[in-house]
This record gives structure tokens, C-alpha cells and sequence, in this order.
């Protein structure tokens, strides 16, 4: 039986993350790619891990297919807070510009940014120590 894992795109874009099958690492697997893994045993647990992240276990058992395939999924929030930090710091910088001088901007948008990055910061910090269970998902497909 061969599983067929795969990943999409999220936060840890630049990352790999490990495979597991019943406790043994057999690879890791990169961003927007995915990854065969054959003669995987009925029976048999397969998850994911990051760091200390783990993903939920996806137990096999007694299915008669071929190929099973099993999407990867990040925490989707996460990627788009990052997004809309860097969104919301280039357009206040581009309104405070018609209406400040240079170094008046500079001071704001200084501390603008010091603001969201300590905002996501304490934001992130707490999704993955509260959250860590949570961050990576295994979904038969």
C-alpha cells in the first residue's frame, strides 16, 4: 500500500516537516510538495511533526486502496496575520506621508511598527504554546 502525502503552503514556508510511521521518521517534506511513501502496512499510524509541533495521527487500518492520499495543512490564521501587518504598515506609512513631513513620519511609522511587531509577536508566541497541537493537521482525502 503506498500513502501519498500531500503539502500545501503556510507560515513555515521555508521549513520541512518531518513524516512519522508508527514512531519512525521515514522523511520530511517541503512546502507545495508531496511525497510517496510505499509499503506502508495496514495498521499502521502516520503523522507529522515540526519542531515541537505535532499533528493529529492518521491511523490506516483495513483500507483496501492502492494509494491512500493524506493533505497536510498549516494553521491558515497565522499566514494571513503576517500578511496583513506588512499590508497595514506599507498603507498607514503611505496616508502619514501626505500628511507629515519626513521625520515626523519616521517617528510614527517607528513606532507603528514596533506596535504590531510586538502585537505579533505575543500573538504568535501564544498560537504555538497554547496552540501547538493544533498547528499542523493530517485530513484523508
Amino acid at each position: 500500500m503506498i500513502v501519498r502525502i500531500i503539502r500545501g503552503s503556510g507560515i513555515s514556508f521555508m521549513r520541512q516537516v518531518s513524516l512519522f510511521v508508527n514512531g519512525k521518521k521515514i522523511g520530511a517534506i517541503k512546502p507545495n510538495e508531496s511525497i510517496d511513501i510505499a509499503d506502508v502496512m495496514p495498521e499502521s499510524e502516520v503523522y507529522a511533526k515540526l519542531d515541537w509541533v505535532k499533528s493529529n495521527c492518521i491511523k490506516i487500518d483495513g483500507i483496501h486502496e492502492e494509494i491512500i492520499t493524506i493533505r497536510l495543512e498549516e494553521f491558515k490564521l497565522a499566514s494571513s496575520k503576517i500578511h496583513l501587518v506588512i499590508l497595514s504598515m506599507g498603507f498607514i506609512a503611505s496616508i502619514m506621508l501626505s500628511f507629515f513631513d519626513s521625520i515626523q513620519l519616521f517617528y510614527f511609522v517607528i513606532g507603528v511598527s514596533i506596535y504590531l511587531t510586538y502585537f505579533f509577536t505575543r500573538y504568535a508566541l501564544s498560537m504555538l504554546s497554547t496552540g501547538k497541537n493544533r498547528f499542523l493537521s493530517l485530513e484523508m482525502i
